[in-house]
């Protein structure tokens, strides 16, 4: 009992902190657990900062060499016992490390009430060295450069009351999930623009935002009232396995898959938006206060959707990543074709149902949903060969598969296999479920 307490100095620093005690509570009481486990477990999502909770834990936790998965080494065991210890006679030498360093977590850095601010991969290390989040607010145009998603999320406090973001394709729905009163999300140019044209495009798309935004408190709120246009769109072009980029605004929309011309038939409101094209391989449809049936080839890349007040059913295929903000929504969507890439849904206040479907393919994929104040069954199905893990953060989704009714499911020989599919559910105040149906290889 004396060399446990005096081993509890040595162990303060890598215990001060509540989730690094929860991975070695974890680890004690259930046995060896995976990574992805382990941050489901102590509901870190964020894996730049759960990388860092798992380094403070060198020497107490290890890989088990035949499987991947973390374990407790005889150290880790003896932080274990002083924990017990601790939790009954030593509370409050443990918790007011804990605090601290969660008042440090909680430094916040004001930026704004600027024409225009550029949010550098330079400034968002210099934050996170310090172990501070920048909290952004009243500014015309922000601009965020490349930088890793782990970097941004965990830098990242929120972004509010700006006009427009110019931000990287693959860091939007890390912007999406923390803005509030954002005019317009645009994407930033490749690295071979020069100056001029960057500075161009962005003016543009600056112009762009608020004339939407105009239409938005003017037009909008009439255009229901005013008479309905005829739209008969037909692309002449049909580009190969072309990205689509679809923003359906307060429509009705039905998708359907043609190996002829891409074409949308139906009708918009006065003051809406009825528009289909082709821009360096990417179908790009805007359709605002529309109703109609949208033809989309039956093989394309990727996908980039934002339904917003909408009712959209149908299909479409993809064979590379999904990124889709649905809000406000009825959906009854089907997305087909997809394989060893990562994915990911921001549902927001909607119901019916979304169908996946995955191609037999070896790798890592990833599944990822955020969903807020939603009930909605989502089904993934994906040949017999993959293995899956899945897991649900929150109280009110579901996993299916199998028979398995529960919070997470995780195929034995999943550590092993040549192709694996690992889908995380993020639904704290949602009723979700989510059913995995495996079928006969594709």
């Amino acid at each position: 009992m004396d060399k446990e307490l005096n081993d509890i100095e040595k162990y303060l620093k890598a215990l001060a902190h509540k989730v690094r005690r929860d991975i070695i509570r974890a680890l004690a009481e259930r046995g060896n657990l995976s990574y992805t486990e382990l941050m489901r477990i102590t509901g870190v999502m964020d894996s730049g900062t759960f990388a860092f909770h798992i380094k403070m834990l060198q020497g107490l936790i290890e890989k088990d060499p035949a499987t991947g998965d973390y374990r407790l080494t005889e150290e880790g065991w003896r932080a274990y016992q002083a924990l017990k210890i601790m939790a009954s006679r030593e509370k409050i030498e443990i918790e007011k490390p804990m605090e601290k360093e969660q008042a440090k977590e909680k430094t916040i850095v004001k930026l704004g009430e600027l024409p225009q601010l550029r949010f550098t991969y330079k400034l968002a290390e210099k934050l996170r060295r310090e172990g501070k989040k920048a909290l952004i607010r009243d500014v015309a145009t922000l601009i965020i450069d490349d930088m890793p998603e782990n970097l941004l999320d965990s830098v990242l406090e929120g972004i509010y009351d700006v006009d427009t973001v110019i931000v990287p394709s693959y860091l939007q729905h890390i912007v999406v999930l923390k803005s509030k009163d954002i005019g317009y999300i645009g994407e930033s140019e490749p690295i071979g623009h020069t100056l001029s044209e960057s500075i161009a495009n962005i003016v543009k798309t600056a112009i762009t935002s608020a004339m939407k935004g105009l239409a938005k408190t003017t037009i909008k709120p009439f255009s229901f009232m005013g008479k309905k246009i005829p739209a008969d769109i037909v692309l002449d072009e049909k580009p190969e396995r072309p990205d689509i980029d679809l923003v359906i605004d307060t429509s009705s929309i039905r998708i359907e898959e043609t190996e002829d011309k891409i074409s949308f038939k139906g009708e918009y409101a006065e003051g809406g938006i009825a528009s289909l094209k082709v821009s360096d391989n990417k179908l790009i449809g805007v359709f605002d206060t529309a109703n109609g049936i949208l033809k989309l080839p039956g093989e394309n890349n990727s996908i980039d959707l934002r339904i917003d007040t909408s009712s959209v059913n149908g299909v479409i295929h993809a064979t590379n990543n999904v990124k889709a903000i649905i809000d406000t929504s009825k959906i009854d969507l089907e997305i087909i074709g997809l394989m060893d890439t990562s994915s990911f849904f921001n549902i927001d206040t909607s119901n019916g149902s979304l169908k996946i479907h995955y191609r037999k393919f070896t790798g890592d994929a990833r599944l990822e949903f955020n969903v807020d104040t939603s009930s909605i069954t989502i089904e993934v199905y994906i040949p017999k060969d993959i293995a899956v893990e899945a897991s649900i953060i929150g109280d009110y989704g579901t996993i299916e598969v199998n028979g398995f009714k529960g919070k997470s499911y995780r195929d034995p020989d999943y550590s092993s296999a040549i192709a694996r599919l690992s889908i995380t559910v993020s639904a704290e105040t949602s009723k979700v479920r989510v059913i995995i149906r495996k079928e006969r290889n594709k």
